[in-house]
């Protein structure tokens, strides 16, 4: 993980060398540490079974942050037509204050 892309809210994945890729646990940032020369170095981290401090090298950046984009669908269906309409809700980031809203028709028999 790049000191770069560190934020509040990442979604990583915690090495470990005893174990498969695949098995390595989720966690959210929910910290940043700097160490003495203003540089992130750790990171306090919720996983599924608490919080814990890991070092930044050992941790790998999977997702960005929730907040920066979130899609939203919300389908509903014609009783009597059977159309389907899908509105998709897209949701900025908090820091700029804007949302998008976007909607789509879809019909499917």
């Amino acid at each position: 993980m790049n000191n770069t892309e560190n934020k509040k809210g990442d979604v990583v994945l915690i090495a470990n060398d005893n174990c498969k890729r695949l098995d390595w646990p989720l966690a959210i940032v929910q910290d940043l540490l700097p160490g003495k020369d203003g540089e992130v170095r750790l990171v306090r981290l919720k996983t599924a079974g608490g919080t814990m401090l890991r070092s930044i090298q050992r941790l790998c950046l999977i997702e960005t942050t929730a907040l920066e984009s979130k899609n939203i669908f919300k389908i509903d269906v014609d009783v009597n037509t059977k159309e389907k309409k899908e509105t998709e809700t897209r949701v900025e980031s908090e820091d700029s204050n804007r949302t998008d809203l976007r909607s789509k028709t879809n019909k499917k028999r």
